[in-house]
């Protein structure tokens, strides 16, 4: 198996035509890892907007979820997963964003 150190995800939550209004979207889900029951909990989860003027963080939960709210639907955003130093050194793994 192979452990996925880093992974760079581009995700859109939808779209609006430039000249309508901007309308709010939701970026969620969960960080799971091959061989092991349930979400990954303390991955790092930080998204940016290509013109660098948006950027947030989070860390995964408990069940592996994370969420990012309140998001311009326009835009497409770049998510990042970091998994904990103690994963990160871990084998046997193949971890899925």
């Amino acid at each position: 198996m192979t452990l996925v150190a880093a992974g760079l995800v581009a995700v859109s939550p939808g779209g609006v035509e430039p000249a309508a209004a901007a309308t709010l979207a939701s970026i969620s889900g969960t960080v799971s890892a091959d061989g092991k029951s349930g979400g990954v909990p303390g991955v790092y989860v930080s998204l940016h907007s290509p013109d660098g003027l948006l950027s947030r963080t989070t860390t995964t939960n408990g069940y592996g979820q994370y969420a990012f709210n309140s998001l311009n639907s326009y835009y497409t955003y770049e998510i990042e997963f970091i998994p904990p130093q103690a994963l990160a050194q871990s084998e046997g793994y193949t971890y899925q964003f």
